[in-house]
């Protein structure tokens, strides 16, 4: 499972290297696997039409853990690993395009104020409680940083800055993030019926609460289009500011290089340019542009529908590279721990919500 797990700057270096030495051998296993997670996409949109009642991107995850889980049993097939770093990175990417003043002042100074505070609170209380559970404090934290809201992509970005990180701890981290964004999406929306959110509120808390963008952007549109609207700002906020909680976890990990030694400021500051996603500027980037009114109205929607199954191909990938056997083997103990703290995390920042409110 986690050999497919780099980040979007290795996956892009490792391309590099490939591609200096056997060109033509690069070139056509990077397209073959964009093929099969395009494959994969496609065949869970299919299916979606055929089964509405299982949403889109968990249909793309459950047929990519199948397709991977089959494969893993011929032995010509089993290295075959495609790696989502790329689909990943596209979406990311062109998800700036959606950014516009409104969705900016749905988000407020306020909302800003609640995400951080949110993320700190998060590793705070995940590293206590895998600490407790028996976890290292690379895989405590690493399973804090895909908790935070901010998904598999940090986690990947955040397992780079730090060599030292081990195969069970980007395993529990992506697991972890895969079982709470799952309990996340059954509960949320009920809890939030049943204690009588607005859209603005149902909007910060699943914006800001759940592990991965399709679950959350889920969870408002089952509320209203207000909410989805709103929710859908909050994960634009969470994926272009996601360098907060990778930075953090590079600042206690990462190895200091003797640049890095004169003074923490610098050091923070030299982690930042060779340690964030390469896909973070280029959201910023693509967003400042969107806000300048460089996209038209269609042009928009046309960025929109490629986002989309940019993000269904990466869900493929992630799946396809998830073993259920190897989740199984990490135990019960730390993915009921991460489960149990962020539903502290969760009920934490809804009181907040409401105070602010």
């Amino acid at each position: 499972m986690v050999s497919v797990l780099r980040t979007t700057r290795s996956a892009w270096n490792s391309f590099g290297t490939l591609t200096r030495s056997t060109p033509a051998r690069a070139s056509t296993h990077t397209l073959r696997d964009l093929a099969l997670l395009a494959g994969i996409a496609v065949a869970a949109w299919l299916t979606h039409r055929r089964v509405p009642m299982l949403p889109l991107p968990s249909t793309a995850l459950v047929l990519g853990v199948s397709l991977g889980s089959a494969f893993s049993l011929v032995p010509a097939l089993r290295r075959w690993s495609p790696a989502p770093e790329v689909p990943l990175a596209v979406g990311m990417v062109l998800l700036g395009a959606q950014c516009d003043a409104r969705a900016i002042a749905i988000v407020g100074v306020a909302g800003i104020a609640l995400l951080v505070a949110h993320w700190y609170v998060v590793g705070f209380v995940m590293r206590s409680a895998l600490r407790a559970a028996g976890e290292e404090p690379r895989a405590a934290s690493l399973v804090g940083v895909g908790l935070s809201g901010c998904g598999i992509s940090a986690i990947l970005a955040a397992g780079e800055s730090d060599p030292a990180t081990s195969d069970r701890a980007r395993m529990l981290a992506v697991a972890s993030t895969l079982v709470v964004g799952a309990a996340g999406f059954l509960v949320l929306p009920h809890a939030a019926a049943a204690l009588g959110l607005d859209a603005t509120e149902i909007a910060r808390w699943a914006g800001i609460a759940m592990p991965t963008t399709a679950e959350a952007v889920l969870v408002g549109g089952s509320h209203s289009a207000v909410a989805l609207r709103g929710t859908g700002a909050f994960r634009f906020a969470v994926n272009l500011l996601q360098w907060i909680p990778v930075l953090e976890h590079a600042r206690r990990f990462a190895p200091t290089r003797p640049a890095d030694a004169s003074s923490s400021l610098a050091r923070t500051a030299s982690i930042a340019v060779r340690r964030v996603p390469a896909f973070v500027w280029g959201l910023g980037v693509v967003a400042w542009l969107a806000i300048s009114g460089a996209f038209a109205a269609d042009e928009r929607e046309t960025l929109a529908r490629v986002t989309n199954w940019a993000f269904l191909m990466a869900l493929a990938g992630v799946g396809f590279a998830t073993r259920p056997l190897a989740i199984l083997a990490l135990g019960w103990r730390p993915l009921a721990a991460a489960l149990l703290a962020w539903a502290l995390c969760a009920s934490l920042l809804l009181g907040a919500i409401v105070l602010v409110s």
